[in-house]
């Protein structure tokens, strides 16, 4: 089972969280090989690897985002525009890593079939069932998004697709040169493009290429009036939770106003603590002001429940 994350220095943390959420709920007889693109070489993915023997075995391989691919992406003039308006994002900064997944043909030359995961992501269960998902003749598996979004309007893409996970037949995608269209559009279709990445897959595939996965693979807690009816018509309890856009359980608001999931982030963000310390979630005291500021009867409430926090996650005021 191939599985493939892409992450700078500042998401591989998260990476870290995510891996060992796949290795603490696989089956027995899951045989896992992670394939880690990233562009940094400060060591901290070989502590994270280190930390993760202790939950099982597994296979990993690390691929340093060559210059000549780094090239390749800003060579698109519109896509390096992006990368500069966007890299500074309080939660979800945007850097060329955003963009190497389209790279994965070249990237995972030997690799025919793999599991594409974003790192803002945890997973409850044996990704087992989605490993042998049949995608028939199509290059990718997705779960589609059940809100409509303004690419739809701008570009004609009738269905639209979350890219965070994803299962890719990499033969084909070298075959049909899927690397080539991406990075080939004009500016004139890159210029609409809204979810960046995201957008151009959406873009290449609006007419074909892509079934549609079980919403249990890609569940956001964002859509949760959306999923929950569809969910369990399959079974009841989502495989991936991924915490889409700037809802990440390391932001406090977040933390306060989506419950659901969160905790169990920290609890694998925790079987991963480097130096053997508690991770630490920083909470600055104008952010407190400002959550009583808008619910200022939540007091008792608010410091109780940041207290419920304590086995997993040192919480840091400043």
């Amino acid at each position: 089972m191939n599985i493939v994350f892409c992450s700078d220095e500042g998401y591989m943390i998260h990476l870290g969280a995510a891996m060992a959420s796949i290795l603490a709920n696989a089956s027995n007889d899951d045989q896992i090989v992670f394939h880690i693109v990233t562009d940094s070489d400060s060591g901290m993915v070989n502590e994270i690897i280190q930390a993760l023997r202790t939950i099982k075995d597994f296979e990993h391989f690390v691929h340093f985002l060559d210059p000549g691919w780094i090239k390749r992406i800003n060579s698109v003039e519109r896509l390096e525009k992006d990368l500069a308006a966007n890299a500074f994002r309080k939660n979800n900064p945007i850097s060329v890593m955003t963009y190497s997944r389209l790279l994965l043909g070249r990237i995972l030359d030997n690799v025919d079939r793999v599991i594409y995961l974003d790192c803002d992501l945890v997973v409850l269960g044996s990704l087992k069932n989605l490993w042998g998902t049949d995608i028939e003749d199509n290059i990718i598996g997705a779960v589609e998004e059940p809100i409509e979004n303004e690419l739809d309007k701008k570009l004609s893409v009738k269905r639209y697709f979350n890219s965070g996970v994803m299962l890719i037949n990499l033969k084909e995608w070298r075959n049909k040169g899927i690397e080539e269209e991406c990075l080939g559009l004009d500016e004139g279709v890159l210029s609409r493009t809204a979810v960046f990445d995201q957008s151009i897959l959406n873009y290449v595939f609006r007419n074909s290429g892509v079934f549609s996965l079980n919403p249990i693979f890609n569940y956001c807690p964002a859509w949760k009036s959306f999923y929950d009816d569809l969910l369990f018509e399959y079974e009841p309890a989502p495989v991936i939770v991924h915490f889409l856009g700037d809802a990440k359980p390391w932001s406090f608001d977040i933390w306060y106003t989506e419950q659901d999931y969160f905790e169990t982030y920290w609890k694998y963000r925790n079987a991963i603590s480097l130096g053997d310390k508690k991770p630490g979630l920083v909470i600055s005291r104008k952010e407190i002001l400002r959550y009583l500021s808008r619910h200022p009867r939540e007091i008792l409430d608010l410091f109780q429940r940041i207290k419920s926090w304590s086995p997993f996650v040192n919480v840091i005021f400043r």
